[in-house]
């Protein structure tokens, strides 16, 4: 929880990607290869995945020794499953659409989640 709040004060220093991404029926969602380099994620590494309290959004970052998040395999596509808890929490749905932020300071990105009005794919 600690690491988690510190990386929240990090959060004004993002870098809004451009990038959306689409959740899968699955509840997966593929992250793009120049992030996923970026983060030092390959296929089979272990991510963890935690929900930013009040703002719903995700954090996702390479998990470490004694990560106490949601940790979830990489794919060979680079795709990465949303914890069943978390898709109930933020009433996660097929065809959801998610904005990609980087951050300056940590390797962790933030997906905030969209209405499919906002986005045309």
């Amino acid at each position: 929880m600690c690491e988690t709040i510190s990386m929240l004060a990090k959060r004004d220093q993002l870098t809004d990607t451009g990038i959306i991404c689409k959740l899968n029926k699955r509840l997966t969602i593929t992250i793009p290869k120049n992030i996923r380099e970026r983060l030092s994620l390959m296929a089979g590494d272990e991510a963890a995945i935690s929900l930013i309290a009040r703002s719903n959004e995700l954090m996702i970052r390479k998990a470490t020794e004694g990560t106490v998040d949601n940790k979830m395999i990489i794919n060979e596509r680079g795709a990465i499953r949303i914890p069943i808890e978390i898709g109930r929490f933020l009433s996660l749905e097929n065809g959801d659409l998610f904005l990609l932020y980087f951050s300056n300071r940590g390797p962790f990105i933030i997906l905030k989640k969209y209405q499919h009005q906002q986005y045309l794919i």
